[in-house]
């Protein structure tokens, strides 16, 4: 590929150098103690991508959330100030192609494999390395553990950012699983794209970063039991919550999120958890 920001190994597994990457920040809003900033982060050769970011005067910790398909980061602007009003900096990013400001085009992974094939970089790298950049900008500029949180495609997204950068302190995935792709008689080239983006073949990887699952029964658009055999592929320490509810995050999940977070506990204290 051109760009020396992103490698695949032989196997498939996806290497982001988040190095060029650059932000400014404007501020939204100042209220109460709670500050909103819209942050622009660009790379070269790559279109700007945007986030926000809601923090407390001194966070304890903060999360870069990647938000599911269709969904954009504005979307999440009550939700952040909640988890900020809780001490927690919240940069939730505006994921290329979903709708919000960053440019793009929504999921297609067989246009992405078209770039891929053709030595470009695919948008879904892109996104994996916007997130690993968004633990790095937050990480120098708070001083604190940074975790990746990321809801149904967004948890994808967050899954592989979390095994690429060992920085993060920990994995949050909502209402999300790996890709369950149709066997056939793919070129290598093919196949090691297809295991590049797949979280499945990464979430082993996060260890000894805990990992958390958030799965509802009553999901509809993942199935329960998609969510259960992503879990079952991670490593410890780790830990699967069931939750009320239906597909995404809900006031249930940003509870069980946030007192995670606050407990500032590693579940290797406690390996027996979740199993």
């Amino acid at each position: 590929m051109p760009e020396s920001g992103y490698s695949v190994s032989e196997y498939g597994i996806l290497s982001v150098d988040n190095s060029a990457y650059s932000a400014s920040s404007t501020v939204i809003s100042q209220k109460d103690g709670i500050t909103s900033e819209e942050v622009v982060i660009s790379a070269e050769g790559a279109t700007p991508f945007y986030s926000v970011l809601t923090y407390p005067q001194n966070p304890s910790c903060a999360v870069v959330f990647a938000p599911g398909a269709g969904v954009s980061a504005a979307d999440h602007n009550s939700r952040a100030v909640s988890y900020a009003e809780s001490g927690i900096a919240f940069l939730a990013v505006d994921i290329r192609g979903n709708g919000g400001k960053s440019e793009g085009y929504p999921l297609d992974i067989s246009k992405d494999l078209g770039y891929y094939l053709n030595g470009e970089v695919p948008q879904y790298f892109r996104i994996v390395g916007d997130l690993t950049y968004g633990e790095r900008y937050l990480s120098e500029r708070f001083g604190v553990p940074v975790y990746a949180v990321g809801s149904s495609n967004g948890g994808r997204y967050a899954a592989i950012a979390a095994a690429a950068d060992g920085n993060f302190s920990g994995y949050f995935g909502v209402s999300t699983s790996g890709f369950l792709f149709p066997e056939g008689d793919y070129s290598a080239a093919t196949l090691r794209f297809i295991r590049s983006i797949n979280p499945d073949n990464y979430i082993g990887m996060i260890s000894p970063s805990p990992v958390y699952i958030f799965h509802s029964p009553d999901d509809t658009i993942i199935d329960f039991e998609y969510g259960q055999a992503f879990y079952g592929l991670a490593e410890e320490p780790k830990e699967f919550i069931a939750f009320n509810g239906n597909h995404g995050l809900n006031g249930e999940v940003d509870e069980g999120i946030i007192n995670i977070l606050l407990r500032n506990e590693y579940l290797s204290l406690t390996p027996d958890a979740g199993s």
